[in-house]
């Protein structure tokens, strides 16, 4: 009974049949998906595709499982982003890997026949805002392909994610629109322009340039009447005498923007004609 236990199980041997792990490859279609910033970049959400093509290869029948994680060794500044995709979302903060997604990893099943493929797409969302300094940043992601049988590692990739952020700036008012009005002037005193500001956004360092049509002096519109004023920045009096006034040297704005308190101020005396008098002032931001 011995003998011919231990023959059975010799036989049982030599007729079992091995298993043969798939064949599968993948592809990403595009190696470098570059995201566009919305030109506002108030918080806009810019959102790109990432294709991956997955081709059984072999002659039987494949369960497939196609993994995504970030690479923790490619992990720069980086603005906010989302993934999504077959086995949910990955989630990664401004500048950094959240510490509770680093070693995350997407798993999409998938089953295909011999010489069959597919195509699994992954959306990219990102939040560019005006906090972004201007410049380029890169992130890298890993594409991994397992035979979900016995979790051996078939193929892999990698697909960088890319943004530019170009030098920009933009001016909104803060008051009065785009206007300040004096009203009516009191004769020996200072009048003072209502509440008014200027918000500045920008990517990088930026200039302020103050042009005034009439070199700081308001102009009688049915006379040839001058009425100088002065003109405060954020406290700070511009000099427009000659016509043009530069702030230079100014730190990058914060994601919603620098605000610069505006104030005008007009004393005019019993010689001054009776009459309406205006200045046009040209503010342009430049980057740089």
């Amino acid at each position: 009974m011995k003998s011919f236990a231990i023959l059975c199980a010799s036989a049982i041997g030599l007729f079992s049949v091995p298993a043969h792990a798939c064949d599968a490859e993948l592809e990403v279609v595009q190696p470098r998906v570059d995201i566009r910033p919305s030109p506002a970049f108030l918080r806009s959400q810019s959102r790109e595709q990432i294709q991956v093509r997955v081709e059984n290869t072999g002659e039987q029948n494949c369960t497939l499982a196609l993994g995504l994680s970030l690479d923790p060794a490619f992990a720069g500044p980086f603005p906010q982003y989302s993934i999504t995709g077959p086995g949910g979302i990955i989630e990664a903060e401004a500048q950094s890997i959240s510490a509770a997604r680093r070693a995350g990893e997407l798993r999409a099943p998938l089953v295909l026949s011999p010489g069959a493929e597919t195509t699994v797409d992954y959306n990219v969302a990102t939040s560019v805002g005006w906090s972004l300094q201007a410049g380029s940043y890169e992130r890298r992601l890993r594409l991994r392909l397992f035979d979900a049988a016995n979790a051996s590692l078939l193929d892999e990739e990698e697909v960088e994610l890319g943004i530019t952020v170009p030098l920009s700036s933009q001016i909104d008012f803060v008051g009065n629109v785009d206007r300040i009005a004096l009203g009516r002037l009191t004769i020996g005193r200072d009048n003072v322009s209502p509440p008014f500001g200027i918000r500045v956004y920008s990517t990088s360092t930026y200039n302020m340039q103050f042009e005034s049509e009439n070199a700081g002096q308001l102009r009688q519109e049915d006379g040839s009447g001058l009425l100088p004023y002065r003109m405060l920045l954020s406290g700070n009096e511009l000099n427009l005498r000659s016509g043009s006034h530069l702030v230079s040297g100014l730190n990058k704005s914060a994601d919603l923007g620098d605000v610069f308190g505006v104030v005008v101020r007009v004393k005019p005396d019993a010689t001054t004609p009776a009459g309406l008098y205006s200045d046009r002032v040209r503010v342009t931001v430049t980057p740089y």
